[in-house]
């Protein structure tokens, strides 16, 4: 199974102006680690944090950074991490992945 979901972004770095200019991008969430990172077109990591409990990650939606706003569009079909090992404490490399969302990886959106 997947451990990673991609969509395609508009973002700014205008957050508290009234006229925003949005560049495109892409934002990751890593549903093992409950992690989400904004990257930009050319996938250079822009900023990533921790999923909040009441964050919604779909299209459509709207997600908050510390310096980004971040407008969620389409889900990105056929995207494949560039590594679904994951390391754990001891620097040895655990190959079990898997949503904690369960078997359904089609879907568009997660909340968590």
């Amino acid at each position: 199974m997947e451990d990673a979901q991609r969509w395609s972004v508009a973002y700014t770095k205008h957050v508290k102006q009234k006229r925003k200019v949005y560049q495109d991008g892409f934002l990751e969430l890593q549903s093992s680690r409950h992690k989400v990172m904004l990257l930009d077109e050319w996938d250079k990591l822009l900023e990533s944090r921790f999923v909040k409990k009441d964050d919604v990650i779909k299209s459509g939606e709207t997600l908050a950074f510390d310096c980004y706003l971040v407008d969620i569009g389409e889900l990105c079909g056929g995207y494949k991490p560039t590594s679904t090992l994951n390391q754990g404490k001891d620097g040895k490399v655990d190959e079990k992945s898997g949503s904690m969302y369960g078997s359904n990886s089609q879907s568009n959106s997660v909340s968590i």
